[in-house]
């Protein structure tokens, strides 16, 4: 069970004073959900994670024994001139934080599948829970010569170091657990709390604010901030100050996490 939950919001970041909308009305669980859905989403895109466990097949071509992904991403273009002395690369995961590693392929031109690596090739680097570059290079099962032959002989098979589309294969497991989420991560997840307690009082598009970036949104003291545009009943004005605090521990939180804006790509390393 995802442990963001309506009254979780309630007791933890509202102190557990009733919520009302502009005519008054209670936030029901089910709008407050609608609210905390939302943010999970946006704030998936905004830093390419997944806030649960979740398949990821990238590659466009199947790898026998590999587990049934949830979601597809392309392949990691490989870039032959990139690999310093022809025996290793790394690689930016397109989704975040890894959990498991399942299968890792390289495809070449004329090829019908991938040709499989053993998963003992794959390098956290660091080997930490919000890592997204790994490190490929030889592990202790290289024993074949068709994997020799792609790591000190890249150049000549790619015609003459042009980058091939596409060409790494990965199905792994990311995602934060929700012991994490509880544990080592708690930072996610109160970072999370507060988007959507920003969320309840935000006009507009949601998905617009948060990919946006809310914290870089000025709010007042009292929370009366047209910028923002918060809500304007006395529920909003009473936690405009509270809302507040929240922008400004989202600023501070935001310095500290990982986010990665580049394109996608084999780098040497």
């Amino acid at each position: 069970m995802f442990p963001l939950t309506p009254q979780f919001l309630r007791d933890n970041y509202f102190q557990g004073v009733p919520l009302e909308s502009p005519g008054g009305r209670p936030f029901t669980n089910e709008f407050i959900q609608g609210r905390i859905l939302a943010v999970r989403r946006a704030f998936e895109r905004k830093y390419a994670v997944r806030l649960e466990p979740t398949v990821i097949k990238m590659g466009s071509y199947p790898i026998p024994g590999e587990p049934e992904a949830q979601e597809r991403v392309v392949g990691i273009d490989l870039h032959p001139d990139d690999a310093k002395d022809n025996k290793r690369y790394s690689m930016l995961l397109p989704v975040a934080p890894a959990l498991q590693f399942h299968k890792l392929g390289l495809w070449l031109p004329g090829m019908e599948r991938p040709t499989e690596f053993s998963l003992d090739w794959l390098h956290p680097n660091p080997p930490d829970s919000r890592t997204r570059q790994l490190r490929i290079a030889p592990g202790r099962s290289l024993t074949t010569l068709l994997h020799l032959q792609f790591l000190s002989g890249l150049m000549p098979l790619t015609s003459q170091g042009s980058p091939i589309p596409g060409a790494w294969h990965l199905t792994y497991t990311c995602g934060y657990t929700e012991d994490a989420l509880l544990g080592q991560d708690f930072d996610v997840l109160d970072a999370l709390a507060k988007y959507a307690a920003i969320a309840l009082f935000v006009k507009g598009s949601l998905d617009g604010n948060v990919l946006a970036g809310i914290t870089n949104k000025s709010l007042s003291a009292d929370g009366l901030s047209q910028s923002v545009g918060l809500v304007g009943n006395a529920q909003a004005l009473k936690f405009g100050a509270i809302i507040n605090q929240y922008q400004q521990e989202l600023t501070e939180w935001e310095k500290t996490y990982w986010a990665r804006s580049s394109p996608i790509r084999m780098i040497g390393v």
